[in-house]
């Protein structure tokens, strides 16, 4: 369209509003669309734990850790 384009980020940018603009354009001129009924859907939170069970004494929480089930209280490990 003509515009001087300074640099890769300048380039980065102006593509951005460009394409801000447009979208702005799009949902002035539409009509208003009917509203959708399907509820969204909600992902389950990923989980950190990464406890296995409990060690040989029973009593200690178990981890993955590279790849081996470690209890960090007793020493006790076991790989795959």
């Amino acid at each position: 369209n003509g515009r001087l384009i300074l640099s890769t980020p300048d380039a980065i940018g102006k593509a951005l509003d460009d394409y801000l603009k447009e979208k702005e354009q799009q949902l002035n001129c539409s009509e208003e669309l009917p509203h959708d009924d399907k509820p969204l859907i909600t992902m389950a939170p990923i989980s950190t734990d990464t406890k296995i069970s409990t060690c040989d004494e029973g009593t200690h929480d178990l981890i993955n850790e590279n790849g081996c089930i470690v209890c960090r209280q007793c020493g006790w490990s076991k790989c795959d």
